[in-house]
């Protein structure tokens, strides 16, 4: 009886960890996305800007 306590026990820990290693990867995973996201906003703004000041400079000509 002992032993299939202890067992039980064990398997809870495993999963247990297992769903903590899980969450700290989706956390992971989510926080690089954001960051991705972030970039790709900052260089599609930067490319606007430009895009504006061609068509301005294309206009004084």
């Amino acid at each position: 009886m002992v032993d299939i306590i202890n067992n039980l026990y064990n398997l809870a820990l495993g999963l247990l960890a297992g769903c903590v290693i899980l969450l700290a990867a989706t956390i992971i995973y989510v926080l690089g996305v954001i960051k991705c996201c972030k970039k790709h906003i900052i260089l599609s703004e930067e490319l606007e800007k430009i895009k504006l000041r061609n068509i301005g400079s294309e206009e004084d000509i």
